[in-house]
């Protein structure tokens, strides 16, 4: 199955955000966003999420005014229209992880997790051993199985992001769409983050998402897709794109950019001094 997003503009209380977005993702492919804070990531991954829609009214997510237009374009998984489906087939297609992650439910760890079963149940059904298989792998895959008995909301913000991301996993979606799923985690867990959703990829599901840490996005996504002020200013393999023309023009860096083994290392070292448009 294959994603295509076609010449998305997307609109924000009357600015434009998304202008002409356009990239493709596969069964199989992980695919990093790139792009500076305020390029439109969120905002893309929100209008596949089916939270930014055509309204004549407004819309609030996480406290945000949304008051969002998709004008124009087109989102395409499988064939079928993202923006076209109703909420129920949605969460058997795609799984959302937004960057806002708290959990305001007292909730043992399990019962968060099952929570991404429901789409697969009628209202009121009992969990299935399907159901229990898949919360269970989610457990492990994001290691937070210790902590399946504990109440969700005495873990640290770092726990609870893993114990989300293990939710939005057990939906068992053929596409998965995180946004900086490895914000706020330690190094180990930032790894084990990325290495879960290689796998994932792995067993066949498409996967999006979003980075700001560049080594990670190099060293474990197929493709980056890059966007800068609602444009997408580049696409490929990592090593094509995380050049340091490309750093300067978009992140208006300088970075140490050296290979080791599983891929690039790229740390940025100091601001570009002078013009930083593309």
């Amino acid at each position: 199955m294959r994603l295509e997003v076609g010449q998305l503009d997307v609109s924000l209380s009357g600015r434009q955000v998304l202008r002409g977005a356009g990239f493709s993702l596969s069964a199989g492919e992980v695919v990093g966003l790139l792009g500076p804070n305020g390029a439109g990531k969120s905002t893309l991954m929100r209008a596949l999420a089916g939270l930014v829609t055509p309204s004549a009214g407004s819309m609030r997510f996480g406290g945000e005014d949304l008051a969002a237009l998709a004008s124009a374009g087109s989102m395409r998984f499988g064939g079928e229209d993202l923006a076209a489906l109703d909420p129920a087939r949605r969460a058997r297609i795609l799984a959302y992880l937004p960057q806002t992650r708290t959990i305001g439910w007292r909730l043992s760890v399990r019962d968060v997790v099952s929570l991404g079963r429901l789409p697969w149940r009628r209202f009121g059904a009992r969990p299935t051993h399907e159901d229990a298989k898949a919360v269970e792998a989610a457990l492990k895959l994001m290691d937070i199985a210790a902590l399946a008995n504990r109440p969700a909301t005495e873990l640290s913000g770092g726990e609870q992001a893993r114990v989300l991301a293990a939710r939005a996993v057990a939906q068992a979606t053929p596409l998965l769409v995180f946004d900086e799923p490895a914000s706020g985690l330690d190094p180990a867990h930032q790894i084990m983050m990325m290495e879960a959703l290689r796998r994932l990829g792995t067993e066949g599901r498409a996967v999006f998402v979003s980075l700001h840490d560049l080594t990670l996005a190099a060293r474990w996504c197929d493709r980056v897709v890059m966007l800068k002020e609602g444009r997408l200013v580049a696409e490929g393999a990592p090593h094509a794109i995380l050049t340091a023309e490309c750093l300067s023009s978009v992140y208006g860096v300088k970075a140490h950019i050296a290979k080791a083994a599983g891929g690039m290392i790229l740390v940025p070292t100091g601001l570009t001094r002078g013009d930083t448009g593309p």
